[in-house]
């Protein structure tokens, strides 16, 4: 009995992928586990976009799920399925803090906000510029982190008012 060398591979099975021509074409999804000195373990979920190599959302959690993330990160009309983070960016004035909300069907930005400093101001400009653009939502999941700008009251309440579902991890 002979090896071969090489792994199986099933014949004309899958066409190769093609290479996004634009930024927010396709985004891929990705795991990165790791534990703490104490023992905790947790994963940190990455969407990066193919075409611009950009990181969009880092999303850290003791308690995140393959099969969550397929739930809640999969959505099958516009407007049905919101993500946001905020990120920052070093500038030659300092730092300048991003926040932003994607659409996950679109895969694209429908709010956004920049100011110098962490406040909720900056996550309730960016839902709000989102639910202007983008008019008051039917069934909307808006998933984000825990952090203290998504869990204020003011967040709570702006999305309670528009019949917005809260999803955090």
């Amino acid at each position: 009995m002979r090896r071969r060398g090489g792994r199986k591979r099933a014949l004309g099975t899958r066409a190769p992928m093609t290479m996004p021509q634009g930024p927010n074409q396709r985004w891929s999804l990705d795991f990165v586990a790791d534990q703490l000195v104490d023992g905790d373990r947790f994963r940190v979920l990455v969407i990066v976009d193919d075409f611009t190599r950009e990181c969009l959302v880092l999303g850290v959690d003791t308690s995140l799920s393959g099969q969550r993330v397929v739930r809640e990160f999969t959505a099958t009309r516009p407007n049905h399925r919101w993500i946001a983070d905020f990120s920052y960016v070093w500038t030659a004035e300092g730092w300048l803090y991003v926040a932003a909300v994607i659409d996950l069907f679109s895969r694209r930005v429908v709010g956004w906000s920049m100011k110098a400093e962490v406040t909720v101001g900056l996550v309730t400009d960016a839902l709000i510029m989102a639910i202007w653009r983008r008019g008051k939502p039917d069934a909307l999941l808006y998933h984000s982190d825990q952090g203290s700008q998504y869990t204020s009251q003011r967040v709570q309440e702006l999305l309670a008012e528009n019949g917005v579902t809260c999803s955090m991890s």
